[in-house]
Order: C-alpha cells, then sequence, then structure tokens
C-alpha cells in the first residue's frame, strides 16, 4: 500500500503544479456560475416567479456583469423560514420544479447553530456532483504540503457535523434516507444507551422525534488501530 500513497501523492503534487498556471479571477467565475444557474433552474416555480430567464439573457449577448446586477435587484435576499416557508415545504411535500428542476428525494438537516432549530436543506443529485468536484479541488491542494508522509493518502476519514435534535448524546449528524430518519451520535457519557459504552452509534426514527438505536447500531468505539498494532483508548471525541 505504500506505492499507491507514493504515486497518489506524486499525481496530487502534479496537478496542483499545473493549477498553479491558471490564473483564477474569483469574481468573474462566480458570475458564470450564478449564469449556469439561472440557465438550470429558468423553468422551476422560482425561476419563473423572479424571471430567471429574463434575467440571465438566455439566447443574447448579456454580459455577465449585467446578469448579475439584474439577479440583485430583482431577486431579495430570503432566511431560511421564508425560502422554506414559501417554496422549499413544497418540494418536501413531493411537488416537482420547485426551486431546482425535477423531484427532491432528500433533505439533509442542519446542526442548528442559529435560531436553535434544525432546518431541512434539499439534496440534489447537482448538488452532491459539486460537493465532490470541490472535495476534489480541496484534495489537490495537498499537493502544495511537500512534506505530508505518502501514508497520510492511504488513510479513511469519518467526518461528522452536528444537531440540536437529540438529548443525552452528543454531535449528532442526521438525514433522511427510505423514509426514515437516521443519525449518527456521539455517546459518552454514563449511563451509556447501548451496551457499546463510548462509541458513535447508528440511531433511527420514523418522525425525527423518536429515535431508537438502530439493529446494528455500533459505527466506531472510542479507539484507533494504529498502524504498528497499537490500539489507543481515548475517553471522548471531538468534532473535527
Amino acid at each position: 500500500m505504500a506505492l499507491l500513497g507514493s504515486i497518489i501523492k506524486r499525481s496530487i503534487a502534479l496537478t496542483a503544479n499545473f493549477k498553479k498556471l491558471r490564473i483564477i479571477k474569483p469574481a468573474k467565475h462566480q458570475r458564470k456560475v450564478l449564469f449556469k444557474l439561472l440557465k438550470k433552474a429558468r423553468k422551476t416555480a422560482f425561476g419563473k416567479y423572479y424571471n430567471f430567464e429574463k434575467i440571465a439573457g438566455i439566447n443574447t449577448l448579456k454580459k455577465e456583469k449585467a446578469i448579475y446586477a439584474d439577479f440583485k435587484a430583482e431577486v431579495p435576499i430570503h432566511d431560511y423560514n421564508k425560502m422554506y416557508n414559501e417554496w422549499w415545504v413544497k418540494a418536501r411535500n413531493g411537488e416537482k420544479n420547485i426551486t431546482w428542476p425535477g423531484t427532491v428525494k432528500y433533505f439533509a438537516l442542519s446542526s442548528g447553530t442559529s435560531e436553535s432549530a434544525s432546518k431541512a436543506i434539499p439534496v440534489t443529485k447537482a448538488m452532491i456532483k459539486a460537493i465532490h468536484r470541490a472535495s476534489i479541488a480541496q484534495i489537490v491542494t495537498l499537493g502544495h504540503f511537500r512534506n505530508l508522509p505518502k501514508e497520510t493518502f492511504e488513510k479513511g476519514y469519518l467526518l461528522l457535523g452536528g444537531s440540536t435534535r437529540l438529548n443525552h448524546i452528543d454531535d449528532h449528524f442526521e438525514w433522511w434516507q427510505d423514509d426514515r430518519y437516521y443519525a449518527i451520535v456521539k455517546d459518552h457519557d454514563a449511563p451509556f444507551l447501548t451496551p457499546h459504552g463510548r462509541s458513535l452509534l447508528l440511531f433511527e426514527s420514523p418522525d425525527g422525534l423518536s429515535w431508537k438505536p438502530s439493529a446494528r447500531s455500533l459505527v466506531q468505539d472510542f479507539s484507533i488501530s494504529w498502524d504498528d498494532g497499537m490500539k489507543q483508548e481515548f475517553a471522548r471525541l471531538e468534532m473535527p
């Protein structure tokens, strides 16, 4: 596996060097992304309401700066409650083409860092692809760190967000899948909720309110097995 890590490290370094040759102007790039989003969503209820077709100047030679200026003037800023109550709730109830083409099958639950409530955020295939592209770009930036050992590129990672929907346990990550809510939670305070003791657990719920451990609840115990064979126990885990 050391050879694989070395190959990956060199490939990332070469890609990073190639990207250095490109001169990226963030504002211009963002305007291009805005045009693509307006063009994609112009046939949705949201796009029709705010006349994305006209703002984007589809089939015209409208300049990107003009598109941005018109979008800024015509589309008001929405806070979460306005966006959800007027638009996303319709998509969550199964209606098509509300703010993005097609049906939104999944809604992610946020950590609830504002207004003390977890929020339902629509998740589409296009959004997941965009996240994948951004993740790859982040990985490429590792090429700028020349002293990272090649073994770094062979490891697995588990990243968790937080949420306020569950009690007693801590640092929860929730999602909706197959008509049920699921959550990975951290149980680190006795009395423990399962025989596993201090651990990361998988819970499930039919409504997001009543939760129980899944049939196979253990995700990870509070220990790490190192490459030299040593197993290290930890008293607690922290959010990344």
